[in-house]
């Protein structure tokens, strides 16, 4: 029960850093980004906006991005998103499902939270291609859906047979 909250600890952490990263460090190239400003005549923010907005969903943004910034933002997110499930995960596995002296299974935790900054991950990169429809979320969900039913179902201790006791047995 200690980990939790060593987990806690570290998704308010990592949060703040988070935090800090995204008010300090702008995602985009400002060179680039202020070239074509220039080139095509933006001079408000709502222009600005808007030919941000365009570039998202033409899949196009990903050339005014500065990847290197955006890696360490993703990062921290992720060991902060990351901490805080599996704070969540050990706090509810051990308040509910386990007895007094068991300790709650950090491998489970640890295995569903990486699951979920990868889904999560992976969904951002497809909104930044233009690729996140329907059609990509869906078998993307049930392929990691398979991937958890796989490794629960290979989790499961073996039952022993129904057999007749040694003892019992001249």
């Amino acid at each position: 029960m200690r980990f939790t909250w060593v987990f806690l600890i570290l998704a308010l952490l990592f949060g703040y850093l988070t935090n800090y990263i995204w008010h300090t460090q702008t995602p985009f190239q400002k060179d680039r980004l202020t070239q074509d400003f220039l080139i095509e005549e933006i001079v408000t923010n709502e222009q600005a906006i808007l030919f941000i907005q365009e570039n998202v969903e033409l899949g196009t943004i990903y050339h005014y991005l500065n990847i290197k910034n955006l890696i360490v933002l993703f990062v921290f997110a992720s060991l902060s998103l990351g901490s805080f499930i599996i704070f969540t995960h050990t706090l509810i596995d051990k308040l509910f499902f386990k007895k007094y002296y068991e300790e709650a299974n950090m491998k489970i935790a640890l295995r569903r939270a990486v699951m979920l900054i990868a889904l999560v991950g992976i969904l951002a990169v497809l909104r930044l291609i233009a690729g996140l429809t329907w059609f990509t979320f869906i078998p993307l969900f049930c392929l990691f859906c398979l991937i958890e039913y796989f490794f629960v179902s290979s989790d499961v201790p073996e039952r022993e047979e129904d057999t007749p006791d040694k003892d019992l047995v001249d």
